[in-house]
């Protein structure tokens, strides 16, 4: 049986997915039309995530962690496009 506390450990790792994806994209400076693809698109990986725990395919646990593992997808690729060296092979 799931606790109350691991389906909360969830609940902010989507936060923090979806607070850093927005982030992005205005650190990017994506038109809103992709940030709005952006956002559906976490939508459905958080969709997914929870069907996949009431199924019994994973636990809260393990959903948390599979968000906490694309928010740092997204910040690496955050870091890589804000970086000095990043920018500069953009300006060439």
């Amino acid at each position: 049986m799931t606790s109350n506390a691991d389906e909360l450990a969830f609940e902010n790792a989507i936060k923090s997915l979806e607070a850093t994806a927005t982030s992005l994209a205005a650190h990017l400076e994506i038109d809103s039309s992709a940030r709005r693809s952006y956002a559906k698109q976490i939508a459905a990986v958080s969709d997914g995530l929870r069907a996949d725990v009431r199924t019994g395919k994973m636990t809260w646990i393990q959903a948390a962690e599979q968000a906490h593992q694309t928010r740092n997808l997204v910040m690496e690729t955050m870091r890589a496009r804000s970086t000095p060296s990043a920018a500069h092979g953009r300006r060439n």
